[in-house]
């Protein structure tokens, strides 16, 4: 049976509206000794941040990950369009990890390698907590069939 998963942009617009607001707080404090530009740059800075939570959210809807009787299919990209197609027998890692924020809202990073990759085959920000389980069960039990 496939399985399709894609990342929850909601972590991603939080982090950068995050950041957003820290930064704009301290631009406005040295808007008293640099005066005007610094209403520029925070104006600049939240223009710039919502163009990210936007291309966040594209990205998740553009990011698949595609879990298949034999392979794993990652599709990605807004502009260009890219696929790696892994199969099971060349999985020889798959984990995930989580930062603070992706605790917060229970989700984390997938991280998936292949055999005689000199990058990571699969790298997935985002994926909620249950789908990761669900993911790194079905690519362990995958790859004990095919040893």
């Amino acid at each position: 049976m496939t399985e399709s998963f894609n990342p929850v942009p909601i972590v991603a617009a939080v982090k950068y509206i995050v950041s957003a607001v820290l930064l704009s707080v301290a631009l406005f404090i040295i808007g008293f000794i640099i005066g005007g530009l610094a209403y520029l740059l925070i104006l600049l800075m939240w223009a710039v941040t919502l163009f990210k939570i936007a291309i966040a959210f594209l990205r998740a809807q553009y990011h698949v990950l595609t879990l298949e009787k034999n392979t794993i299919t990652y599709t990605y990209g807004i502009i260009s369009r890219n696929q790696t197609v892994l199969p099971y027998s060349r999985v020889t890692e798959a984990s995930y990890d989580q930062g603070f924020l992706q605790r917060i809202f229970k989700v984390g990073t997938l991280r998936i390698d292949s055999a005689g990759g000199s990058r990571i085959a699969v790298y997935l920000p985002d994926i909620r907590d249950k789908d990761l389980k669900r993911i790194l069960k079905k690519i362990n039990k995958k790859i004990e069939v095919s040893k």
